[in-house]
């Protein structure tokens, strides 16, 4: 589950059947948001749902930043009980960046090609494992993710190996 303290204006109730009721509420008004929490599309009608009760036309859609589809790399940082999950474009400076600002230590460090899509569509799979952002707990389903990747990647270089042969 998306952890929803970035979501100020969010309000939880219960309809009169008990089923619990995700909302926008602002100046007194409310607005339903029907999307599942922790999807891209929810994200979408928050931002759309603040907007409108803040006076910004509804047909004026607010999207998040596009995600791109640009080939870089998905890579998995392991530092103790936790898992960072991120992209980018270059996987070693990364590392070294982020090697001087985890003071726990990196346990282990690898990277698959991949681009923002895929990240994001991993962050989803394990949004009820999230501890705060690409922040992970190293639960088992976590690493399982992380070792298939990195497994299909090995296996799909060396099938290329063999062909190049």
């Amino acid at each position: 589950m998306i952890d929803t303290t970035d979501f100020r204006f969010l309000s939880r109730e219960k309809d009169r059947h008990g089923n619990d009721r995700v909302y926008v509420r602002r100046g007194g008004k409310r607005i339903r948001i029907r999307a599942a929490e922790g999807t891209e599309d929810f994200n979408i009608a928050y931002t759309d749902a603040v907007a409108h009760l803040r006076g910004v036309p509804r047909d004026i859609k607010l999207k998040l930043p596009p995600v791109s589809n640009e080939i870089g790399f998905v890579y998995f940082l392991r530092s103790g009980e936790r898992m960072k999950i991120g992209f980018s474009k270059n996987p070693f400076s990364r590392g070294q960046q982020l090697l001087t600002g985890i003071a726990d230590g990196v346990h282990s460090f690898g990277f698959v090609p991949g681009s923002e899509r895929d990240e994001r569509a991993a962050h989803r799979a394990l949004s009820k494992h999230r501890i705060a952002r690409e922040w992970f707990e190293c639960h088992p389903d976590v690493v399982k993710v992380m070792m298939r990747s990195l497994t299909f990647c090995k296996v799909a270089i060396e099938d290329d190996l063999r062909e190049a042969k």
